[in-house]
């Protein structure tokens, strides 16, 4: 099993995908060279080749895009890796599914009017639908309602808006699944169903943000 968490920003968002390419040892690689291989994989029109030097210090990835070959050298990072499963809640009983595509799509119109620093938007989830909202001074205000099943007490939860919308670029399937626990610990992000890739699961990560005190009456 070949698992690759990537991290970006903060608050962080990670997303682990498994897979099982044969690799008898682990290996621990630069996030430019991560980054670099998923645009490079995203085009390839061959399976992706991996060599390791005799030291285990350098890697290669040979692939094809088109007519051309291409060739990814990258140094080995020495050291034990940050025991990652530490950070992934064990307990997050409340499940909320709703349409990838739709949430993206609102998400993506509501982002307009968040702040440009946090671009945080407020989740309002209930068991029939999720309500996205933003009410930024000087920006604007969005609102947006989606369908969604949820099986929990009523929450709301302020995520960034762009750290999301990766995500749910990253997964594929038709639905998406949501395990949460309370307004301010760690969601934890899925695709509903299996991948295309059989062989392959990813588990997203996102940190919430603190949503703001209601102003007092």
């Amino acid at each position: 099993m070949f698992v690759l968490p990537t991290r970006r920003g903060v608050p962080l968002p990670a997303v682990f995908r498994r897979f099982a390419p044969a690799i008898p040892h682990p290996l621990q690689l630069p996030a430019k060279t991560i980054g670099a291989l998923g645009r490079m994989a995203a085009e390839a029109t061959s399976p992706v080749e991996i060599a390791i030097s005799t030291q285990r210090n350098h890697v290669a990835f040979r692939l094809r895009i088109g007519a051309n070959e291409v060739v990814v050298y990258s140094r080995l990072l020495e050291g034990p890796f940050p025991n990652y499963e530490q950070v992934i809640p064990k307990n997050n009983p409340k499940t909320l599914t709703i349409s990838r595509l739709a949430l993206r799509e609102a998400l993506d119109r509501v982002a307009t009017h968040s702040d440009n620093i946090t671009h945080q938007v407020k989740f309002a989830v209930a068991p029939d639908e999720v309500r996205l909202s933003v009410n930024t001074a000087d920006v604007g205000a969005g609102d947006e309602s989606i369908d969604a099943k949820y099986d929990g007490d009523e929450l709301e939860v302020g995520y960034n808006a762009n750290y999301l919308l990766d995500i749910l670029k990253t997964i594929e399937t038709e639905n998406v699944l949501f395990r949460l626990n309370t307004s301010i610990s760690a969601g934890i992000v899925e695709p509903e169903g299996a991948l295309a890739e059989g062989t392959e699961d990813i588990l997203c990560l996102i940190m919430p943000l603190r949503l703001p005190e209601p102003a007092a009456v």
